[in-house]
């Protein structure tokens, strides 16, 4: 019966190290999708802003 306790002990704080382990990877996942939103967000700010620029230069040279 010790025995039983001893290994449930263990399978207990396997299970708890492996959700320490899942919790990691869930954080480190978080913050690799915010850098990628983030520069996503950077890149079409950039594009717009080209873009902006592009059709004043368009306008300056119709007029």
């Amino acid at each position: 019966m010790k025995d039983f306790r001893n290994l449930q002990t263990i399978d207990n704080s396997l299970d708890y190290q492996n959700l320490q382990v899942q919790n990691l990877q869930l954080q480190h996942n978080n913050k690799l999708l915010k850098n990628i939103l983030i520069g996503t967000a950077i890149i079409c700010i950039v594009i717009l802003s080209v873009n902006h620029y592009i059709e004043n230069k368009k306008e300056e040279v119709t007029y």
